[in-house]
């Protein structure tokens, strides 16, 4: 390795953005399989541009549409990622975009999905105004 080499990625990832594979790092230290699905996420979320390229607009369709409605898996799947997300946010200290992984909206919106998929559209489209603030202001 020379000088201009860059270093290696922080435990085997490699998302593009070193401050998430430190984050992603240190969250395969205390749960490796959390930190498999959050690598996951963040791969379907920002296809290698890193965390510049993460907007909660982006991060609302990526869970409440793209995740369920083209990543073809169980339902239990879809949980883990978004829950693998959450922690991956919180530990990048994005509280905001944590809650939206985690709330009962992304939840719902995610059940409904595994119920059908027209209802999955319908929950995504509409989600209850007052469910929405509450994850928000987590």
């Amino acid at each position: 390795m020379t000088d201009r080499d860059p270093p290696p990625p922080a435990a085997g990832f490699d998302t593009g953005d070193r401050t998430v594979d430190a984050a992603l790092a240190d969250l395969a230290a205390a749960d490796p399989d959390t930190a498999r699905c959050a690598e996951t996420g963040f791969a379907g979320l920002t296809w290698g541009n890193g965390l510049p390229a993460v907007g909660l607009r982006g991060l609302q369709e990526y869970l409440w549409y793209q995740l369920p409605e083209k990543y073809w898996a169980p339902v239990e799947d879809h949980h883990a990622i978004a829950r693998g997300l959450g922690a991956l946010f919180d530990r990048l200290s994005l509280p905001r975009y944590a809650a939206v992984c985690t709330g009962a909206v992304t939840a719902t919106v995610l059940d409904a999905y595994a119920t059908t998929d027209q209802r999955g559209c319908r929950t995504a489209r509409h989600p209850r105004p007052a469910q929405l603030g509450r994850d928000a202001r987590r």
